[in-house]
């Protein structure tokens, strides 16, 4: 199945900017992509064994596993191979992978590979393609957590060793066509920039014939994975992307906007935040006042929600401009661009009043949350003094005083159910 260039660049970006894991997802990536070439002898499977590598590993982005661990390499630090004893941490991360791709379109292809990538041979199926895809992976993966302990002139000595050494967990052509792969300057030099070769060599298959703008309702769906990815990095952000959708949608039909800007508005409210996850925990949780350097680090997650949703304004979307500018003000004192009202639409400042009506009405780390008159009244200063826009703040006190409430469960909540269900059952 062919996908977007625009969903696997969005995608590569999100996971090589996760504190802890981007570097070994992009290098797994290159690698799975080179040893598929040697085993399958075609560019096709190849970059879907290239892609799967780039998200073999995407079950360590529940914040459980992404913010207890400082590195990949200490990830891995309980295993010397890639099936040792204690294996917990790793049936978590592989099967909650599994089933984060197996319910999001476009993506569940690659769901047996994140799932089986630490199942040796002997456990697995040499008839499935997926399973032969998760092997190649496997081996790919013990290559990366090596290399990345030493230079990597130095690995290309010592990785052969370490390939023989588990040559067991491998299937027999596997192990042949990854000895193949790494005894090329070629593989070796790719490793050193693996997003290069990503872009270069992988997306360009994967994505040939691919070429119309991604469909809204896929959109949604992914949306509403990375208002998961986002939103469960902490407890009080637990509905945060998803209400300021709504409630941007809303204030959209307040307005009279066009159904399909009121759609776009939804998707913008879901994707705004996505730049926070380049963002540590401990800044998005700090209980008092951020040192100046941690605000600044703060303060850069609207770069990267604009670096991260380039790809669907380059189809044509306006949403992803909305998005990257929910911290701009009129008088052009917000952030990243200081923009002013002239460069700001309806949509935009949309987004702005619904993120601070939300953002006031939740909990927070260093405050509780307001009641909805108060979150009114701070935001009627923000609108005196010229930085909200007055005409969306109106509409935001109609609905709020005609009962306006937000859904009791959003989907990203359903998710994070989900996901806890998983673990809780892995526990016993």
């Amino acid at each position: 199945m062919k996908i977007k260039g625009s969903i696997l660049n969005f995608w590569m970006d999100i996971l090589s900017n996760i504190p802890n894991i981007g570097k070994h997802s992009l290098m797994v990536s290159a690698l799975s992509y080179l040893i598929g070439l040697e085993f399958f002898g075609g560019e096709d499977r190849a970059s879907f064994c290239g892609v799967g590598g780039m998200l073999h590993d995407i079950g360590f982005i529940v914040p459980r596993f992404s913010e207890s661990m400082y590195t990949i390499r200490e990830i891995y630090a309980v295993l010397d191979t890639i099936h040792g004893e204690d294996s917990s941490l790793f049936t978590a991360h592989t099967t909650i992978g599994g089933y984060i791709l197996s319910n999001f379109l476009k993506l569940n292809q690659y769901s047996d590979v994140a799932f089986y990538h630490h199942t040796p041979a002997s456990e697995l199926d040499p008839s499935e393609f997926t399973h032969i895809v998760a092997n190649i992976v496997g081996a790919a993966d013990i290559i990366s957590l090596h290399a990345e302990k030493m230079e990597l002139s130095v690995a290309r000595e010592v990785i052969p060793d370490i390939i023989r050494m588990n040559k067991h967990v491998l299937f027999p052509e596997v192990f042949e066509a990854t000895l193949t792969a790494i005894s090329k300057d070629y593989t070796w030099w790719a490793m050193e920039d693996p997003r290069f070769f990503f872009v270069n060599n992988v997306i360009p298959v994967i994505t040939r014939e691919a070429q119309e703008k991604t469909p809204v309702e896929d959109l949604i769906e992914m949306g509403h994975f990375t208002s998961y990815i986002v939103d469960t990095r902490s407890p009080f952000t637990r509905k945060h992307s998803e209400r300021i959708a709504v409630l941007s949608k809303d204030l959209g039909e307040e307005l009279g906007l066009p159904e399909n800007v009121q759609t776009e508005l939804y998707i913008a409210g879901l994707f705004h935040d996505i730049g926070k996850v380049a963002v540590n925990l401990s800044i998005l949780e700090k209980p008092g006042p951020l040192t100046k350097s941690e605000f600044w680090r703060m303060r850069k997650h609207v770069f990267y929600t604009e670096v991260f949703l380039r790809y669907f304004r380059d189809e044509g979307y306006r949403w992803p401009i909305w998005a990257a500018q929910h911290h701009e003000r009129l008088d052009g004192s917000g952030y990243p661009k200081r923009l002013t009202a002239k460069d700001l639409s309806i949509q935009s400042r949309i987004l702005q009043v619904a993120d601070v009506f939300v953002a006031f009405t939740e909990e927070r780390p260093y405050r509780n949350a307001l009641p909805n008159e108060a979150a009114l009244s701070a935001i009627r200063k923000e609108v005196d003094a010229g930085r909200l826009d007055a005409y969306v703040f109106e509409a935001l006190e109609r609905l709020i005083k005609n009962g306006y409430t937000f859904p009791e469960k959003t989907m990203t909540e359903e998710i994070i159910d989900s996901v806890k269900f998983l673990l809780e059952s892995m526990e016993g």
